[in-house]
């Protein structure tokens, strides 16, 4: 310790330890109180010159001991919040980063979508100015097909109820020659006949008259159903099934057996009288039946089966002739699974008669009548259009095409 020291610090340096607890209060005490003690040492004469007993270790300790430890505690707190700015900085940093990043990828993606929609609008614009102009052009073609089609026959409304009525007679002669449809010739007539009198032209009357008797030859006309026949013949294979055969039992007359007894010349007794009469009971009970051929025997399964499936094969047979229009081979396949019907099985039944009557109806049945030739008016009025054409090229100066 050095002479400018004051005495009262001398003092306290001679003075003994005090115990740990009082050394730290008076440390407390003592440790706001510098500025007091270096305001003694400026006032105070230096005292005589004493060499003071060096202060004891342990209390030097502990008085410098809470200056320390606080000191080190705010440092390492700042350092922790140093630390924490600084790692937060250097995430929110790190976070705005990766952002900016995404940014930039979602303005590319951006700007390629932007530059795919462009040519994409741009191609559907070039595909739709080329469909356009197709189409204009198809327009074009067809005004072009129609005035000449105009050209062609004419664009008076009597021309074109002409036309359609030619069209419809066409159909009716095709309908009735080829697929023999009645009912489908008979209605394009009648509307053929309707085209003509919208015309009002009486120029056109003939045609009509000719048409008239053309109707009039088909409404007379008889037309078997094909599609119901045909129906009708499956439903009868199905039947052969059910139908009953004939029992072949041959029963020719019976006789009675006689008694070869005489009758005595006497007046019979009470006794014979009683056997007389039990005799004649068990002559009534008994009969003799003679057969003058012997009995023929029933036809065997297996038969059976084989005449079952011919008589379906004959109607299938009748069935083909009937749709390929072959009335001869029909009519045979029907007499005969007639005929066949009636050799073996029982005409007795109701199943069986109703059975062969309508084959008998089938038999009757012309499938293939002669057509009424309708031709006539289809004539007339081509002839009709070609005169108008004619006229009209003449008018006109040109040539009929």
């Amino acid at each position: 310790m050095s002479d400018n020291e004051s005495p009262d610090k001398k003092n306290e340096a001679n003075k003994p330890a005090p115990a740990p607890a009082e050394a730290s209060k008076a440390g407390e005490a003592a440790k706001p109180e510098p500025d007091a003690a270096k305001a003694d040492v400026k006032i105070e004469a230096k005292p005589a010159e004493k060499k003071p007993e060096p202060p004891k270790k342990t209390a030097s300790k502990k008085e410098a001991k809470p200056k320390t430890s606080g000191g080190g505690f705010t440092k390492f707190l700042l350092l922790l919040i140093i630390a924490g700015t600084g790692g937060g900085s250097y995430y929110f940093w790190q976070q705005l980063q990766l952002e900016k990043a995404q940014v930039a990828q979602l303005q590319t993606q951006i700007v390629n979508t932007k530059a795919e929609v462009a040519a994409t609008l741009s191609d559907f614009g070039q595909k739709t100015q080329s469909t356009l102009e197709n189409m204009n052009q198809t327009q074009a073609d067809v005004r072009t097909n129609l005035d000449n089609l105009f050209t062609r026959i004419g664009n008076t409304s009597r021309d074109w109820l002409v036309a359609e009525a030619e069209h419809l007679i066409h159909i009716a002669n095709h309908r009735l020659q080829l697929a023999r449809d009645k009912n489908t010739a008979l209605a394009a007539l009648r509307l053929a006949d309707q085209s003509l009198k919208k015309a009002a032209d009486p120029s056109l009357n003939s045609i009509r008259e000719t048409l008239g008797k053309e109707i009039a030859s088909l409404e007379v006309l008889g037309i078997p159903d094909y599609e119901g026949l045909a129906a009708e013949i499956t439903g009868l294979q199905v039947q052969i099934d059910s139908l009953p055969f004939i029992v072949k039992t041959s029963l020719p007359k019976e006789e009675k057996m006689q008694a070869a007894v005489e009758e005595p010349q006497t007046e019979p007794s009470t006794v014979d009288k009683f056997f007389a009469g039990i005799w004649q009971a068990l002559k009534g009970l008994v009969t003799v039946r003679r057969h003058e051929r012997p009995v023929e025997p029933l036809m065997a399964p297996d038969q059976m089966e084989n005449l079952k499936a011919n008589l379906k094969l004959k109607l299938e047979q009748a069935r083909l002739a009937l749709l390929q229009l072959q009335p001869e081979v029909f009519k045979s396949s029907v007499s005969t699974t007639r005929e066949w019907i009636g050799s073996y099985f029982d005409k007795e039944q109701d199943m069986t008669k109703q059975f062969v009557s309508r084959l008998q109806q089938m038999a009757d049945i012309n499938i293939k009548p002669q057509m009424p030739d309708i031709s006539k008016s289809l004539e007339t009025i081509r002839a009709f259009k070609q005169k108008a054409q004619l006229s009209q090229s003449a008018s006109s100066g040109k040539s009929p095409s």
